[in-house]
């Protein structure tokens, strides 16, 4: 300990405790998402990051145009509160819904790849899962429609547990319950 009247030495090592830069990966920005930045990455085709970033802005603008609306239309106060206007909660709620309990698996046993239903390794792999099912049915989309628009009423719609997306894991569901009998040919 450095007693009060003592001068202090800014180079003594054992009052200076070394600082390590923040790595690459690393975020400190308050807006930062992790499930919004997993979903870009998801979105980027041929490495244009920018562009599925910007669909990504637009998704926003678009929940929330469509929650100011919905709240425009509802008279009742009461119920305007249950409309969410913030676009990362909403994507958030429609993740969470269009999380799958259950996977399948191929596992090949005597020459034939079995698909054996199996929860998911991780968390991640279900998220993954989750935000396919919701890319994939915005993609199911009319020609002349523009990918935020339908990605923004399918991400309104999957957090109200409706929508093409609910509709796939329900089916992965379905399957998985079709192939119970193999549930012993799981490797984890």
């Amino acid at each position: 300990m450095v007693k009060s009247n003592e001068p202090i030495d800014p180079k003594d090592p054992h009052l200076v405790k070394p600082v390590a830069p923040a790595q690459k990966w690393e975020h400190t920005g308050s807006n930062y998402d992790e499930l919004v930045s997993r979903i870009v990455g998801m979105m980027t085709i041929r490495g244009e990051r920018e562009v599925a970033r910007n669909a990504m802005r637009m998704t926003f603008r678009e929940i929330k145009l469509i929650q100011m609306r919905k709240n425009k239309n509802i008279a009742n106060m009461s119920k305007s509160n249950v409309i969410i206007k913030n676009p990362i909660t909403v994507i958030h709620e429609a993740v969470a819904n269009c999380t799958p309990l259950l996977l399948l698996q191929s596992v090949p046993r005597g020459g034939i790849l079995y698909k054996v239903p199996a929860p998911p390794v991780s968390s991640s792999i279900a998220t993954h899962a989750a935000v396919k099912f919701i890319l994939d049915a915005a993609k199911e989309k009319p020609r002349d429609q523009r990918i935020w628009i339908s990605m923004g009423n399918e991400f309104i719609l999957a957090s109200q547990n409706q929508g093409k997306a609910v509709k796939f894991k329900v089916e992965i569901h379905k399957q998985c319950e079709e192939n119970r009998a193999y549930a012993n040919y799981r490797t984890h």
